[in-house]
């Protein structure tokens, strides 16, 4: 199992490093009428996820004693047999085999690969960490988190991924240090990658969470004619739904820590280009556009700390998908031979909350009150559905 893990960073590693070279990004708006082309390009992506996807079912008696998730006893497991977890190796490596296909066919002026290289290249890190915790279960959170900050610099170094401004007028003069933008940078990227890991509870939860929000990203770039942005947000939504369809609703490959960890980087990095090459986005649009992940995580250490009096790091089974999963089950029963069990049942509230919020957030992309309001609603509509649903657990383990 090492070795192919070593062999695919290899294969995987060659054109990145060949596009990372190239550090002239062109920041030129491309005619969206290569849109459709565009599409067609990022398709690769899909099928080397897929493909990689297949290649890890197939032969998992193999891998399984490394890959597997054995442990079917945590408070956070909900699967009944063993299953690889390591989905986040497929879209790393689809990713990275579709920078093949760019560079047969990408017009060399325009739309850079090395976008997409130079992500991939800084993602190692926090990738490599969740990977290694996935295939060894000995990475800890704090030091995914401390693997978090350090791909979030990177980002900064290798494609300039940072943050300028608050739109907050008394907030605005703390960024104008050196210093203090790369730390809140830093800060910001890291934290956010390390949000969706929390939310991977559910086949199909991270992973369609991620969609929503990659196609939000990509819509907004579309309407600004930011073609480098709507490039990347495409290739990455086809890598994902190439492993989703393995992922959703059977659950035969787990996204896995190193999978959580590489969708929250290039998401999060992502929506900091789009508001470096954009001034008009506000930079509450990123914000909301996270906010479920990234309140979930704020929310699940005030929980801990403040009123279970336990580190924050220490897993339970109070997560807002899993008080949803107990209503499920308890609604629903175990229905026999359903095409969709209620694992899977849970992450489709979530998606249709989070798809109906995107849809608001983007109609106000370049509205900093309006975002404003939008997350202080959120905030309270979830502090509001946490509180039902905590209440209807009390009273069914009463």
């Amino acid at each position: 199992m090492i070795r192919l893990v070593l062999f695919l960073l290899v294969l995987v590693l060659v054109p990145m490093l060949g596009f990372s070279l190239d550090r002239t990004i062109s920041v030129d708006h491309v005619p969206l009428s290569q849109v459709k082309s565009a599409l067609l390009l990022s398709t690769p992506a899909f099928f080397f996820t897929f493909l990689i996807c297949y290649l890890i079912k197939r032969y998992e008696s193999l891998h399984g004693r490394f890959s597997h998730d054995h442990d079917l006893s945590g408070v956070q497991k909900f699967h009944t047999i063993p299953v690889p977890r390591v989905g986040g190796l497929a879209i790393f490596v689809g990713l990275s085999l579709s920078l093949w296909t760019l560079s047969i066919y990408l017009p060399p002026t325009g739309v850079r690969r090395a976008y997409l290289g130079l992500l991939l290249l800084a993602s190692l890190p926090v990738f490599l960490g969740g990977l290694i915790e996935d295939l060894t279960k000995n990475i800890g959170a704090r030091s995914r988190l401390l693997l978090a900050f350090v791909s979030a610099a990177l980002g900064i170094l290798l494609v300039h991924a940072e943050l300028h401004r608050l739109d907050v007028a008394w907030l605005d003069p703390l960024l104008t240090g050196t210093f203090f933008l790369l730390l809140f940078t830093v800060f910001s990227v890291g934290g956010a990658t390390h949000s969706f890991n929390l939310i991977d509870g559910y086949n199909g939860l991270a992973g369609g969470v991620g969609l929503i929000v990659l196609a939000a990203t990509g819509f907004v770039a579309y309407g600004l004619s930011d073609h480098v942005v709507l490039m990347l947000s495409i290739n990455m939504f086809m890598a994902t739904l190439g492993f989703l369809m393995w992922n959703w609703p059977k659950g035969r490959i787990f996204l896995g820590d190193g999978g959580a960890y590489l969708l929250g980087f290039m998401i999060a990095s992502l929506l900091v280009i789009l508001l470096d090459r954009n001034p008009s986005v506000s930079t509450w649009f990123p914000l909301c556009l996270v906010g479920y992940p990234t309140f979930e995580t704020l929310f699940s250490i005030f929980r801990r700390r403040f009123f279970q009096k336990t580190r924050h790091d220490v897993p339970d089974d109070l997560h807002l998908h899993q008080l949803i999963h107990r209503q499920v089950a308890r609604l629903r029963g175990q229905v026999p031979h359903s095409w969709i069990d209620n694992n899977s049942l849970t992450s489709v509230p979530l998606w249709l909350i989070v798809s109906a919020a995107s849809l608001v957030i983007v109609y106000f992309y370049d509205n900093t009150n309006a975002l404003m309001w939008i997350y202080l609603v959120g905030i309270l509509a979830y502090k509001a559905l946490y509180r039902v649903l905590y209440w209807l657990y009390q009273r069914d383990v009463a």
